[in-house]
């Protein structure tokens, strides 16, 4: 099962979806909680104390990754297809309320580089978990 929690800002969307993700897990289903606000609050809502909160390094921000997926050694060419079942395992981080969270990060400035690997993928993350994987 899959669901998205959307509106405007200031509406409650972060308590609702922490709330639906630990009444899932709460009763046992795998869950998995994405972050994909600008102002990413899930991890405090979840549970995660404020320094825990601090260390999550979103994934459009984890050069390590972004440079793993999508290298391909030539300078302004990237892999636009590669796997990523290994950031589920890899990269979330367990809450104490049993909510696997992944936090997808944004755009932090307009001049900060190209954004093209990691918006792959991120891209590429949320449709295996929307599309192909079974949760």
């Amino acid at each position: 099962m899959k669901i998205a929690v959307s509106g405007k800002g200031g509406v409650g969307k972060t308590l609702v979806a922490a709330g639906l993700a630990y009444a899932f897990a709460r009763r046992g289903f795998k869950t998995i909680a994405i972050d994909a606000d600008p102002s990413p609050n899930l991890a405090l809502t979840l549970g995660l104390s404020p320094e825990e909160a601090e260390k999550i390094v979103p994934i459009s921000e984890n050069k390590q990754l972004i440079e793993s997926k999508t290298s391909t050694g030539y300078a302004g060419v990237y892999r636009l297809t590669f796997t990523v079942e290994d950031i589920v395992r890899d990269y979330s981080v367990k809450t104490p309320l049993s909510v696997n969270l992944i936090v997808m990060g944004t755009v932090r400035s307009i001049g900060s580089g190209c954004t093209c690997p990691a918006n792959a993928v991120v891209r590429s993350l949320l449709r295996h978990l929307v599309v192909e994987r079974d949760e």
